[in-house]
């Protein structure tokens, strides 16, 4: 989603670059971890916090 009311905005190309990298190296490789756990059946707790 982009944000066309000023979509020149280097701020908001910023954040979303820093949002991708964080996806990356962060959210990805600890759900991929997760979902390790839970298919050999272990309880696994994941808290998703949006502030």
């Amino acid at each position: 989603y982009t944000d066309w009311e000023n979509p020149k905005d280097g701020y908001k190309y910023q954040k979303a670059v820093a949002d991708v990298v964080g996806d990356y190296f962060f959210i990805c490789p600890s759900t991929h971890f997760a979902q390790l756990f839970a298919d050999r059946g272990m309880k696994v707790y994941y808290y998703f916090f949006t502030q």
